[in-house]
């Protein structure tokens, strides 16, 4: 087993992965904090291949993703000048190119529906449509919200949950490898994929596996050599893809059909 993707950018951690099923589209948010930029990459998923990367909106820092949906990347812009959190504009992207398509200014991104995305200013909302950002005729309270794919995430276990106990013998027996403090699980059809942090001497570091379902060990990986904790799930898959973040900055894909 080897990954058909491996990409980073220089002394930039990848923040967030947005994927839109229609396009088979995996995007990646990233942050240079010593910059203040931000910028994005998209990724054909099945093709292993990269569709444009270091795409920077107008508005370098205060920028975030809201959702990649219908070959659209939907951006939020903060008001740096507000005391609270407040969202100043939405811009769509074309996921395929990522060239700007429409800015929606004093505008936030709601939810996407089959018709267009529904924006709200204060009480006000709107629908938009998704290429255009055109006003639709729609009334966003007759539009039922579209289920976004989301990606498939594991189970964590906790040290004093009697699952965690099964699968430390199970590591320790396969593997030689003693858990600590959690463990994340996931079984797929045709194999299982396990994280956890482990005690070294120096500190506690996350690590990844991958077994067959008849316990052979077929990969691992050091997901962080030192982390103090885990924010969320270490890993995701999608469409028979092993997606996870190595060192915070490092973006690796693992298929895992046919293994």
């Amino acid at each position: 087993m080897s990954p058909t993707i491996q990409y980073q950018q220089p002394d930039s951690l990848i923040w967030q992965l947005l994927y839109d099923k229609h396009s088979d589209i995996l995007v990646a948010e990233l942050r240079n904090e010593t910059n203040r930029e931000v910028s994005y990459t998209a990724l054909k998923l099945n093709e292993a291949s990269i569709l444009w990367e270091g795409m920077q909106p107008e508005e370098t820092w205060w920028v975030g993703a809201a959702a990649a949906i219908r070959d659209t990347l939907f951006l939020y812009e903060y008001d740096e000048e507000s005391q609270l959190p407040t969202i100043k504009s939405t811009s769509a992207y074309s996921l395929n190119t990522g060239q700007p398509l429409w800015t929606k200014e004093g505008y936030a991104f709601e939810y996407p529906t089959s018709n267009g995305v529904v924006v709200r200013s204060n009480s006000e909302q709107k629908v938009l449509d998704f290429q255009t950002g055109k006003e639709l005729t729609d009334q966003p309270e007759t539009l039922s919200p579209t289920q976004q794919y989301m990606p498939e995430e594991p189970t964590c276990y906790q040290q004093d949950n009697e699952h965690f106990q099964t699968l430390e013998r199970f590591l320790l027996q396969k593997a030689q490898a003693a858990p600590y403090q959690a463990v994340w699980y996931h079984e797929l059809d045709n194999c299982l994929v396990l994280a956890f942090s482990e005690r070294t001497e120096e500190a506690v570091r996350l690590r990844l596996m991958v077994f067959s379902l008849n316990g052979e060990l077929l990969y691992q990986d050091t997901l962080d050599e030192a982390t103090k904790e885990v924010a969320s799930s270490p890993f995701i898959t999608i469409d028979n893809h092993l997606i996870y973040i190595k060192n915070k900055q490092k973006l690796i894909c693992l298929p895992l059909k046919g293994i």
